[in-house]
């Protein structure tokens, strides 16, 4: 498998960017129809500046399937990836 890590997960300090014409990385097939640029903190740094607006969260939820395939092996089910 040829399963390589790109971005890392801690702390992106610029946005990622994703240029119109470029094929989308959980589609090939699909060509990006504008520019889009975004940005991934690490949950804790979400949750820890909530937490320190006064914000209690009693409940997150995750889930064993996803919405698309991120991963090569992964494979299609009724409740999705």
């Amino acid at each position: 498998s040829d399963f390589r890590i790109r971005y890392d997960y801690f702390h992106q300090e610029e946005a990622l960017f994703e240029p119109a014409g470029a094929s989308d990385y959980a589609d090939a097939t699909y060509t990006i129809q504008s520019e889009s640029r975004s940005f991934s903190w690490p949950t804790q740094d979400i949750f820890g500046a909530l937490e320190r607006k006064g914000l209690t969260v009693t409940d997150v939820r995750e889930y064993p399937f996803g919405a698309w395939p991120q991963f090569p092996d992964m494979e299609k089910h009724d409740d999705g990836y």
